[in-house]
């Protein structure tokens, strides 16, 4: 009868209470509490005995009873949401998957089947923790598989399902010694396969008096709990987080999907960040693995000598971020402290532990001495504390910060996100409250003194009177929007670029209390940048009636995006731009009432009275980094608002120093256009009295003219009737115009042709008549004459004047380039046309004889054949043909121009001849132009054929014909000095044509045949050849 009622008090020792909503018995309560946080050792050593009902309840109470703490270990947060192991556990329970389940003590078993496969499943646990895990399945995975979610949730779900036992070790206490054999056996002979040999073996131990399992009194039991001395956390592969973290940062840099590798690293950074707000200590743990195998890269060697991908800079700096905010909980103790401490002093003298400063150079010779490691800024921080009275105030005010404090604000806001990283949300957020009263407080005080110092006279120090000190009103009696050689905060102090990010921390900590929806935009699954949150206003329980969380977070990001700071060229500015493009997308989404517009205007009046430090300050120095995306926002939403103080943000913003940079220099190329983007949104937003300050502003500043071109044909679309901006675009054009003229500009055509023929005819005739009055400040002559006087002539009566103008200035200065287009304009007009033909014939040393060969085609084109001849002479006498030279691409216009001169007469003709004669020495052209003049020349002009040839015995044809002659013998001999073999045939064929043109003289056989002599002469040992010729010829 006893026996049955300890059975069922046994089976009945997982049951939860009865009634849902009934208060915990005393018995309940107190082992909850002793199950959470003594190990069950503590309580069986410190205890004479236990009763039982008090060790069935401690035991119940010992598994977890959070599920959000098996959702923890069981998932990583951005994880699809159907492929979890969570999801999939749950999926198994609801399905019935989970039998069997058995817990003997610490100890949970049962089976669990899949769609494939039924698994043994096993779990230890203790203290609310579950210790360790064992399935068989092949998911392996740093996390826990769906198998053993199923299991753990089918023990919290329905724990009076679950068959329940004591600790194997109490069964045993209450068998005799045959009883104890026949379990022993019955146990080795169930699985002899598997316990047979270790079972002999711990056989022998106990027979051996010395041996070490008889000098240990009692005997392990893995059903009854942890000892006092073990480390209570929750199961993490530690071996397979390892291999996990190889894996990825392996192939994060290098595969082809490099981006899937880095976001499971991301995600392992993000659980480690879950762990810590959950106060869970497998949080730093977890972190401590990542960086030993982080450390054991091979590549770290590589990367002494040749800068690191940004991809793994950007792991690394989260990882050193990661070990700031560890290190600063305000619950460590000292002897984490310590002990982090010595592990980041060890991690830091590792050869090829990344430098803190990515931009350091990679030659050793360059390198300074003492260079902080990566780990620098973690170390530094093991020596912040938490005792400072009015820090420990602040934390504890419920009256809503009212002090102010003024750390330095990257250790404060490294705190505030360490709180908010550990779980201490409201402390973060009073913090965040405090850091930026006092940051406001200091901004104050930096005013006052800015205007103390002016009223003084002062001068900044290192100010220095130079060319690069601007303005953008052009007014260089001013200092106001000029360059100081000051030097502007680094990325170590300024706010944007710092990899703890510290404007974004307090940004993100006092907007999170003002979403609508009362979400917690930390937690979410989605990206911070892409969520659709909406914001409103949450009154702080003290302070200014103004100020609430919203406007105290817009206020912060503000005073962060309006810093100077040094601007880089590599992963520093990547950075720093990623971080100001993220924080102005969330300060978008923020409702532009009242009290966020006023706090914008405070804000913005500051950073121009702020002094030394803001970016809209009178003087910058020339390598600060431009805010042109930041001013562009501030623009955009003080416009409607406040007119005046919106252009007056832009305007000074759209400042820009000019450095001498490489083409395709990609930094420089991001700042021109975010550059261009500003000033395209004022142009658009301007009146006609503030379109003048932005044109001065555009000429001072603006030095890209690709991006002032792209400017210009913005404000020409936007501009549908507005004169103003129609004129704008002209005038910007006109100014690239004048910056590409005497440089190589890849778009240069296309800007000429847009400004002449597009923006200058829209914006009126005067306006594109005084383009052609001042054109030599824009155009080349080549392109006045080409583009610029078509589109005059077609504007009106003057403009056809000022087109023929324009054309012969063109002519005067490039008759090479503009000589034709300059007859074309002036053919209307007779004594113009006179006068360009004068040019012409001035000019005509200066151009090629492809020029004047085209001119004197378009002359008799015209019926000036008389002109076209005498352009036509020119030509010829500033040809010169090689005896080589058969192909040359002028023999068609020598043609052209000798049946010209006989249309024209004898007369022309001998005047041609000689010229020929003289500068033509190619045979087979002579002996051409010889036959054509022959048989009588075809002219293309139907004025120009001629009846009858010329007779080739007489003048001026025989000059021609023994010009002919003598270029066929010198040409045969130079072949002769050079020829090969494979030559002779073509050299055969050449003798026979010259044998038709010596034929046409009267002795010229004679001639041949003496050149045939001499070079049996001369070249009798070409005997091959010989015989060639004399087979041809028969001689």
């Amino acid at each position: 009868m006893a026996s049955a009622i300890k059975r069922a008090r046994r089976n009945s020792q997982n049951s939860p209470p009865k009634i849902a909503h009934q208060p915990l018995s005393m018995l309940d309560a107190a082992a909850k509490v002793v199950a959470a946080h003594i190990p069950f050792q503590y309580v069986e050593d410190n205890t004479s005995r236990i009763p039982e009902p008090v060790e069935n309840r401690i035991v119940y109470w010992s598994f977890p009873r959070n599920e959000a703490d098996i959702r923890l270990y069981s998932s990583f947060s951005k994880t699809e949401h159907g492929r979890i192991p969570f999801i999939e556990g749950q999926t198994i329970l609801e399905r019935g998957g989970v039998r069997d389940a058995l817990q003997i003590g610490f100890h949970l078993s049962g089976t669990v089947q899949d769609e494939e496969r039924t698994y043994s499943v096993s779990i230890t646990f203790d203290r609310c923790k579950i210790t360790s895990v064992n399935c068989p399945c092949s998911n392996r995975d740093i996390f826990w598989c769906s198998h053993i979610v199923a299991l753990a949730l089918f023990r919290m779900r329905t724990p009076e399902d679950v068959q329940s036992r004591s600790p194997i070790s109490e069964t045993l206490l209450q068998m005799d010694r045959e009883q104890l054999q026949k379990f022993a056996q019955y146990l080795i002979s169930h699985h002899h396969t598997q316990v047979l040999p270790t079972a002999q073996k711990l056989a022998d131990d106990i027979l051996e008096m010395s041996s070490v399992i008889n000098q240990v009194r009692g005997a392990p039991d893995p059903t009854a709990g942890a000892s006092v001395d073990s480390n209570n956390a929750w199961h993490l592969d530690e071996d397979e987080l390892r291999e996990q973290v190889k894996t990825n940062l392996c192939y994060a840099e290098k595969s082809y999907q490099c981006k899937h590798h880095q976001q499971k690293l991301n995600c392992i950074f993000n659980k480690v960040r879950e762990m810590l707000q959950s106060r869970d200590g497998n949080g730093s743990r977890m972190l401590s693995l990542i960086t030993e195998q982080f450390l054991l890269d091979p590549r770290l060697s590589l990367y002494k000598s040749q800068p690191m991908p940004d991809k793994l800079r950007r792991l690394w700096d989260e990882l050193a971020c990661l070990w700031v905010f560890v290190v600063l909980n305000p619950t460590a103790i000292s002897q984490d402290r310590d002990e982090w401490a010595t592990n980041f002093e060890e991690w830091n003298s590792i050869d090829g532990c990344p430098p803190e400063d990515p931009q350091l150079p990679t030659n050793t010779q360059n390198v300074p001495a003492n260079v902080r490691a990566i780990f620098a800024r973690a170390l530094d921080a093991t020596k912040l504390m938490w005792d400072n009275e009015a820090l420990q105030e602040t934390l504890r005010s419920d009256t809503g910060s009212s002090e102010y404090l003024e750390e330095e604000l990257t250790i404060a806001s490294a705190r505030v996100n360490a709180l908010r990283c550990h779980g201490y949300k409201t402390e973060a957020r009073r913090l965040a409250v405090a850091v930026v009263r006092g940051v406001k407080r200091q901004i104050w005080r930096r005013v006052e003194q800015h205007k103390q110092f002016g009223k003084k006279g002062g001068k900044y120090i290192g100010q220095r009177k130079s060319r690069r000190f601007c303005q953008v009103a052009g007014r260089s009696t001013s200092c106001e929007c000029g360059y100081s050689s000051m030097a502007p905060y680094n990325v170590d102090t300024a706010c944007m670029g710092n990899p703890l990010n510290p404007i974004g921390c307090l940004f993100d900590t006092l907007i999170e209390v003002c979403l609508a929806d009362g979400g917690d935009r930390a937690n979410s699954d989605v990206d911070v940048v892409n969520d659709d949150k909406s914001y409103k206003h949450t009154e702080l329980p003290s302070g200014s009636e103004n100020d609430s969380y919203l406007t105290l977070a817009v206020q912060i990001a503000i005073f962060g995006l309006g810093q100077q700071r040094m601007k880089y060229s590599g992963y520093k500015e990547t950075v720093a731009r990623q971080q100001e493009k993220d924080l102005i997308q969330l300060l978008r989404k923020v409702p532009l009432d009242d009290r966020v517009i006023a706090a914008l205007r405070d804000q913005v009046s500051l950073m121009f009275d702020g002094g030394a430090g803001s970016a809209l300050e009178a003087l910058i120095h020339p390598d600060s980094a431009p805010i042109h995306y930041f001013a562009k926002f501030l623009f955009q939403s003080l416009l409607p608002h406040d007119n005046d103080l919106a252009f007056k943000v832009g305007i000074r913003a759209l400042r820009l120093p000019p450095t001498e940079t490489e083409a395709g220099d990609d930094p420089m190329n991001y700042v021109e256009q975010r550059q261009c983007e500003l000033a395209t949104a004022l142009l658009v937003a301007a009146n006609s009295e503030q379109l003048e300050d932005v044109l001065r502003a555009v000429r001072s500043h603006m030095h890209s003219p690709s991006q002032i071109f792209s400017l210009a044909q913005h404000a020409k679309t936007e501009s549908n009737s507005a004169s103003d901006l129609k004129k704008a675009a002209l005038e910007l054009g006109l100014i690239v115009l004048k910056k590409t003229k005497n440089k190589s500009h890849w778009r240069r055509s296309e800007m000429v042709r847009w400004v002449i023929k597009t923006s200058a005819p829209d914006a009126g005739d005067g306006e594109l008549l005084n383009v052609g009055k001042q054109w030599e400040g824009w155009l080349t002559a080549v392109e006045a004459c080409s583009v610029l006087s078509p589109v005059l002539m077609s504007c009106s009566e003057n403009g056809e004047r000022l087109a023929i103008r324009v054309a012969m200035q063109c002519a005067a200065d490039d008759p090479a380039h503009c000589a034709l287009s300059a007859l074309t304009m002036c053919e209307k007009d007779n004594t113009t046309f006179s006068q360009a033909f004068d040019l012409v014939v001035s000019a005509a040393n200066r151009l090629p004889a492809s020029q004047l060969f085209a001119i004197a085609r378009y002359l008799d084109s015209r019926n000036q054949s008389r002109r076209a001849y005498d352009i036509a002479l020119l030509a010829l006498k500033a040809l010169r043909i090689a005896y080589n030279e058969d192909a040359h691409p002028a023999i068609s216009d020598i043609h052209w121009t000798c049946s010209l001169a006989m249309s024209l007469g004898k007369g022309e003709l001998a005047h041609v001849v000689p010229i020929l004669v003289e500068n033509v020495h190619c045979a087979s052209v002579l002996s051409e132009i010889l036959r054509r003049c022959t048989i009588g020349g075809h002219a293309p002009h139907p004025a120009h054929v001629t009846t009858r040839g010329r007779a080739h015995e007489r003048a001026p044809l025989r000059q021609l014909l023994d010009a002919a002659i003598c270029a066929y013998v010198n040409t045969t001999h130079s072949r002769l000095a050079h020829i090969s073999p494979r030559h002779y045939a073509d050299f055969v064929d050449f003798l026979q044509t010259a044998q038709h043109t010596f034929a046409m003289a009267p002795d010229g056989p004679l001639q041949f045949a003496a050149l045939i002599d001499n070079m049996r002469l001369v070249y009798k040992g070409k005997k091959k050849l010989m015989a060639l010729i004399k087979d041809r010829f028969n001689m």
